[in-house]
């Protein structure tokens, strides 16, 4: 077991061993969802899902014109979400990488800044 002394600060050693065992002091990356499953999660919604089926009764009762005008809009909508859902994973992400750019620490008597990753 590592001591901390409150004016010294980590040895260099000591903060090289706790990296080698801990890692970076980072947020962990959440799974990357691909273009196919963000589409697959929306039309999974029941308000899509619903469009899009009262696209098929009507098509399958015979009025093409409401029919296809409705699995049109349905489509757009759904188009609209999935480049929503695409654009908030990438800022996300952003976020995240800018959530803890700079660690300062101490280390046998001096305080550093510098990149979390490093």
């Amino acid at each position: 077991m590592s001591v901390l002394h409150h004016t010294l600060g980590l040895s260099t050693e000591e903060a090289a061993a706790r990296l080698a065992s801990d890692g970076y002091n980072e947020l962990p990356a959440p799974e990357r969802r691909g273009f196919g499953r963000i589409v697959w999660e929306v039309v999974r919604q029941p308000m899509f899902a619903l469009l899009i089926g009262g696209g098929v009764v009507y098509l399958l009762l015979g009025d093409r014109i409401e029919a296809l005008l409705l699995l049109a809009f349905a489509t757009l909508s759904v188009l609209i979400t999935v480049v929503q859902e695409s654009r908030s994973e990438g800022v996300l992400e952003a976020l995240r990488d800018l959530a803890s750019p700079w660690a300062r620490a101490a280390w046998t008597r001096f305080s550093v800044a510098h990149p979390s990753e490093t």
